[in-house]
């Protein structure tokens, strides 16, 4: 095949060469190259922004003008969805960096031991969070119950869409092709957290993954049609075992065995399950509620009369997605920002000047902004309540100025209240389907790496849970990877994380009037 263009990408360096008619974010995605995106390179996020000069000149396309200033144009920027790379050009593209994501640390854990068949001294087992954007690992002696190191890295597949929606789009409208690419990806990723782990020191031999429905179903490579339509209706629910047997490729994984537990139902996977499995050691009085907050987040309420679950689609504010300067908690992120009526102090991952906000900043402002009555209940500014220059107004509406490049408009501001209020309104169903009111419950566990930059304080002010007293609610970020520690440790966890899917009941919220309406309820401030 001809190749179309050539393109150096800075800083790595690497060089690119690229085929056909297709967009430059295509290419970078399909190269296993990250760049941020929320969209999956459909034009509507405008996230896409890389520096590119060379030859032929690089044009101005439409989606430029729409998500771009007139300045940031002529200092060469542009959309990768927007950009075709020209017959015979070269390029050079330089892509933002960023430091490493913040994640919390399981080495000071210690799990229960019933070591899976063949385990020998000296062996590691692995467990696996394997999240819509980051895959982290831990690897644990299987005797001692120790964590002996953690990594992580991004999911390669990022770069088809932020979301599962927009990746399973892909895989179906793609077809083979397309699934094989993607399950490569999930392998790439891996591999590369099994590689930083072991680094050829212990032998693994044991690996239990949790994950949700969608990124179990791309990592199998089953068809996506089941779980990307409604009613989602997954290959199977059960628990799923196999050996990695990777002809023709050198891998630390060859003859490793991987043991996915069972999912509850719909988006409901074990990633969830093993977030129950962590919350049961915390002594949590029932009924309480569990809430694992990202761009699909789940909820669980657990009662003496039993266990119910959903899943509702939250969209990507939570994690940046749909913000226009919204980045992941990695370092440049504004992590935090605290409101006082005469000034913001703003803190930033890494120490280092703002390159954008993440979702734990944006739910902090807005709590604080609620706080002093900056905002009213529809996420409108009141500009006279703001501390003095912090307000502006632009091409892109009504916003507040954090720093010289960073501020937070009045739409993103209804992006997180459109995601505040899934999150809501999928606990309010689950609550009133069994008769239980916030007073009643005793604990809401949040959990997901997004939580742990809260505080209680602002999610109570933004209304992402039901209202209860600040005592009760408890924030375990790595509820998930604990989980699969447990069961990564103990053969007889796992068996009993497969009896708690199967007793738990998934409630589907596809089409419930009760979710509708109180979704609508939910979009405001209370």
């Amino acid at each position: 095949m001809k190749t179309t263009a050539e393109i150096i990408i800075q800083p790595q360096g690497k060089r690119l060469k690229t085929y056909g008619k297709k967009n430059l974010f295509l290419h970078l995605a399909e190269a296993g190259i990250p760049i941020q995106q929320a969209c999956g390179g459909q034009g509507t996020c405008g996230k896409c922004r890389v520096q590119m000069t060379g030859t032929p000149a690089v044009p101005v396309s439409e989606l430029d003008t729409k998500f771009l200033s007139k300045k940031e144009i002529a200092e060469g920027l542009r959309l990768a969805c927007g950009v075709t790379p020209r017959d015979g050009g070269i390029y050079e593209l330089t892509l933002p960096t960023h430091g490493p994501a913040v994640k919390p640390q399981l080495e000071k854990e210690v799990f229960p031991t019933d070591p899976w068949p063949g385990t020998e001294a000296f062996d590691g087992v692995m467990a696996i969070d394997f999240g819509t954007t980051t895959v982290s690992g831990h690897l644990l002696d299987p005797f001692t119950g120790r964590v002996v190191c953690s990594a992580d890295t991004g999911n390669r597949q990022d770069g088809f869409g932020a979301d599962v929606v927009s990746r399973l789009a892909y895989a179906s409208h793609g077809g083979k092709a397309a699934r094989r690419r993607l399950k490569s990806m999930a392998m790439e990723s891996l591999e590369k957290v099994a590689t930083a782990l072991t680094k050829g020191n212990k032998k693994i031999r044991h690996i239990v993954a949790v994950m949700n429905t969608a990124m179990e179903s791309l990592l199998l490579n089953w068809d996506p049609d089941g779980i990307g339509r409604s009613p989602v209706q997954p290959e199977t629910d059960e628990a799923v075992h196999f050996q990695f047997q990777l002809a023709g490729r050198t891998s630390g994984l060859n003859d490793v065995w991987m043991h996915l537990p069972a999912i509850i139902g719909g988006f409901v996977g074990s990633d969830t399950v093993a977030a129950l499995l962590a919350a049961g050691q915390l002594n949590c009085r029932q009924p309480y509620l569990l809430v694992d907050i990202g761009t699909n987040a789940e909820v669980a309420l657990v009662t003496d009369s039993g266990i119910s679950a959903c899943s509702t689609a939250a969209g990507p504010a939570f994690e940046g997605g749909g913000i226009r300067f919204g980045m992941r908690a990695v370092d440049g992120a504004v992590s935090r920002v605290a409101v006082e009526p005469d000034r913001l102090y703003i803190e930033v991952i890494g120490n280092e000047a703002a390159k954008g906000i993440a979702g734990s900043g944006l739910i902090s402002l807005v709590g604080g902004l609620l706080r002093i009555n900056a905002l009213d209940r529809f996420g409108v500014i009141c500009p006279e309540r703001l501390p003095r220059g912090r307000f502006g107004t632009g091409d892109h509406g009504r916003y507040i100025r954090l720093t010289r490049e960073v501020s937070v408009s009045e739409d993103d501001i209804q992006q997180l209240i459109l995601a505040k209020a899934s999150v809501r309104a999928g606990a309010e169903v689950l609550l009133m389907k069994a008769g239980v009111s916030p007073d009643d419950l005793n604990h809401v566990v949040l959990c997901g790496t997004f939580s742990n930059g809260l505080k209680t304080e602002d999610i109570l002010a933004t209304g992402l849970i039901p209202a209860v007293a600040p005592g009760k609610i408890i924030i375990r970020g790595s509820a998930a990877a604990e989980g699969a520690c447990m069961m990564a440790c103990s053969q007889e966890t796992f068996e009993k994380a497969n009896m708690l899917a199967a007793k738990t009941d998934h409630i589907r919220l596809s089409g419930d009037p009760d979710f509708n309406q109180i979704y609508q309820h939910n979009i405001g401030f209370v």
